[in-house]
């Protein structure tokens, strides 16, 4: 019987069968090397101690975001000062 393995990387909810419990493998959704979670001696699915589930790696994938206002500012401040160097160099006498 299959059971729900989330990703510690990009948190992609997947079914995987009992057979691969506890065995490593590429993500199928962001193929990082993930370790699937094992059946404990009660048969209860448990996380990986190697790879625990936590709340870090989804801040780190919004981190990014910061980025793209920064780029697109500093692109509109360069094209106006390459303007204004190009129409000072036209039209200075």
């Amino acid at each position: 019987m299959p059971f729900e393995f989330v990703c510690p990387h990009c948190h992609n909810r997947t079914k995987v069968l009992d057979k691969f419990a506890g065995q490593s493998g590429p993500c199928v959704n962001c193929g990082k090397e993930v370790i699937m979670p094992r059946f404990n001696a009660q048969g209860i699915l448990v996380p990986s101690i190697a790879q625990p589930l936590t709340p870090k790696a989804a801040q780190q994938k919004q981190a990014p975001k910061g980025w793209l206002p920064a780029t697109v500012a500093s692109g509109i401040v360069l094209f106006f000062v390459f303007l204004g160097a190009t129409v000072v160099v036209f039209l200075w006498p």
